[in-house]
């Protein structure tokens, strides 16, 4: 196995979610518990974790790679952050270990990143049953997370202004984020309102978006670029143009 380096990324951390009902965010609450202030939502830290994968690997990692993130620290608004590690490459593909550091506190968050040299088998929707989403929402208890109960099926609009507000949110300036035929961005469709429940779901019934029997993992977008794959999920239009369901792993202005 041949042995390389990311280049290293350097970021200054933002809180992304200081007006979530998720109160950790929020600089009195997160004081309160003893932290310096409300917390840099995981979403935004892998975010941080998916730029030097991109950045290298490019659109191969979109569409067939995988990333298992672990969060071991928090990471606060403001904190100087370096994105890097060492790459390999072996006869089933390329692999990287990200570690999210800190100067003061050391390690924030670690994954193992992976690129098949071959992509694998795109999940079949027959699986994924629709639902309308309950009027209120369940309690978060073991009952409502039961195994192959559906949750719901949320239907979120992103298109190139939801792609460049996130995009300035989380700071990435990748090219192929943006413009009519952009990839949708790894962190910003795990953000997008319900999607937190779906990944949940696709947990309980042990497949990640990229039918990979492992739970903690996660795929670069929820799957294969249809464009280079004829068994990718399609892009699916509902309720007008630019609404797309969220296994779509590229928008089209």
């Amino acid at each position: 196995m041949t042995a390389n380096v990311l280049p290293p990324y350097r970021i200054k951390a933002r809180n992304t979610s200081t007006q979530s009902e998720n109160a950790i965010h929020h600089d009195d609450v997160a004081k309160s518990y003893g932290f310096a202030g409300g917390l840099v939502p995981g979403v935004t830290v892998y975010a941080y974790v998916t730029r030097p994968l991109v950045a290298v690997w490019g659109p191969d990692w979109l569409e067939r790679g995988t990333a298992s993130v672990r969060f071991t620290k928090p990471l606060f608004e403001g904190d100087e952050a370096v994105v890097g590690g060492p790459t390999g490459a072996g006869a089933e593909g390329a692999t990287a270990t990200v570690a999210v550091r800190t100067g003061s506190g050391g390690d924030c968050s670690t994954a193992t990143a992976t690129l098949p040299r071959l992509p694998g088998s795109a999940p079949d929707p027959a699986g994924y049953a629709g639902a309308p989403l309950p009027a209120e929402r369940p309690p978060a208890m073991a009952a409502s997370l039961a195994v192959g109960r559906v949750m719901g099926s949320p239907v979120n609009r992103y298109d190139a202004d939801a792609a460049a507000a996130w995009l300035d949110k989380v700071d990435d300036d990748l090219a192929l984020y943006r413009g009519p035929s952009a990839y949708v961005h790894p962190a910003g469709l795990l953000s997008r309102p319900g999607q937190q429940g779906a990944v949940a779901e696709r947990a309980a019934r042990t497949v990640d978006p990229c039918g990979q029997r492992d739970p903690a993992s996660v795929c670069g977008t929820g799957g294969r670029d249809p464009r280079h794959a004829g068994t990718g999920p399609r892009p699916l239009r509902e309720e007008g143009e630019g609404i797309r369901r969220a296994r779509s792993p590229h928008f089209r202005g």
